[in-house]
């Protein structure tokens, strides 16, 4: 009975690492950066529909844009889509799946399930701030995706 359970968790967790890797994978860049001053809006990420993507943070240097956020690292990476706002843990310099494993509802409280064809979604890398006694998010990093 204990190896069928092992057996049975190891393919779960196989099965899933297989599924992460299939993830279209966007790169965190100046390129695009939607809230740069002066960026491209037009430059958007273009996926396939599906449950989760890869976000490769690997290349980018956080560590100027530190000061927006008072001078801390961005821990935080937020999906707003079609189903609803998600949040998930973030550590710079890192490649981070987004998908229902690690996306959580920040407001409202439907499961993420995926990004949905026709759907544009924005990406978005910074952290919460307090301010009036709410937690409000504050950005360092956007960019949209569409869909297909």
């Amino acid at each position: 009975m204990k190896l069928s359970l092992i057996l049975s968790l190891l393919l779960f967790v196989f099965a899933n690492m297989l599924s992460a890797q299939n993830y279209t994978t966007i790169e965190v860049d100046d390129k695009y950066n939607h809230i740069k001053p002066g960026a491209d809006k037009s430059i958007q990420y273009t996926i396939k529909a599906g449950k989760g993507i890869m976000v490769d943070a690997t290349q980018m240097d956080f560590s100027i844009l530190k000061k927006y956020i008072d001078g801390k690292n961005p821990d935080k990476i937020f999906v707003i889509c079609e189903n609803g706002t998600y949040v998930t843990n973030f550590t710079p310099n890192e490649k981070i799946t987004l998908d229902k494993s690690n996306l959580t509802p920040y407001m409202g409280n439907t499961k993420f399930l995926g990004f949905s064809k026709g759907d544009t979604p924005i990406i978005s890398i910074g952290t919460l701030k307090l301010q009036s006694k709410q937690a409000k998010m504050a950005q360092v990093w956007a960019t949209t995706l569409v869909v297909e």
